[in-house]
């Protein structure tokens, strides 16, 4: 590495597959005091996003056939991402992150 240090940070992940459901867990996905749940769903498509934001940003999320949003959720937590003007748009199912 060039340049100024920065910090290594991990952020955990797992995925499942089973009943043709694909199921991530992404940081930290926990329900707690200060934090901010941000869902969207399609029932007709068998999608779910579950986004945990704390102090305006996401520190965790829950997949169900959205696998392919894994990757970027990963790196906004890694970066610390500000999504305040953001989160309303993420209610719908269909907007990525």
């Amino acid at each position: 590495m060039i340049g100024k240090r920065q910090p290594f940070r991990f952020v955990s992940f797992c995925n499942s597959s089973g009943f043709g459901l694909n199921i991530a867990f992404i940081g930290d996905f926990k329900v707690g005091e200060n934090r901010e749940i941000i869902s969207a769903a399609s029932v007709e498509n068998n999608l779910y996003r579950r986004l945990i934001v704390k102090n305006n940003k996401i520190i965790g999320a829950i997949l169900i056939n959205k696998i392919n949003e894994v990757t970027t959720i990963r790196e906004v937590i890694e970066k610390g991402v500000d999504v305040l003007e953001k989160k309303d748009k993420f209610k719908d199912i269909n907007i990525k992150i």
